[in-house]
């Protein structure tokens, strides 16, 4: 555990705590920082502008084909669950019944 003195950590704690922030709270802090990450296209659209000019075209193709990748597992899951092939006792459910 790292601590800093109170001078230098203004951003995280209020001032006069020379504590060290809980494991417990990092942990819940960085959960409510992921989850309040929001797409290009989500940000484009409050501000009513294109996702051209909101982010750069890395960005933009990584997000693309993050959802691409999403989109073809899902086709697969699918795929594999209503085929009409039968299907074997080790398949998604496995198992007797």
């Amino acid at each position: 555990n790292t601590c800093l003195p109170p001078e230098s950590n203004t951003e995280i704690m209020p001032r006069g705590r020379a504590t060290c922030p809980s494991p417990g709270n990092i942990v819940k802090a960085a959960v409510q920082g992921l989850q309040s990450l929001r797409k290009p296209a989500d940000v484009a659209r409050l501000r009513g502008r294109e996702m051209v000019d909101i982010a750069p075209k890395p960005m933009l193709e990584a997000v693309a084909a993050a959802d691409a990748r999403m989109l073809a597992a899902r086709t697969a899951a699918l795929e594999e669950v209503y085929s009409d092939e039968p299907r074997s006792p080790s398949g998604p459910r496995g198992g007797r019944r």
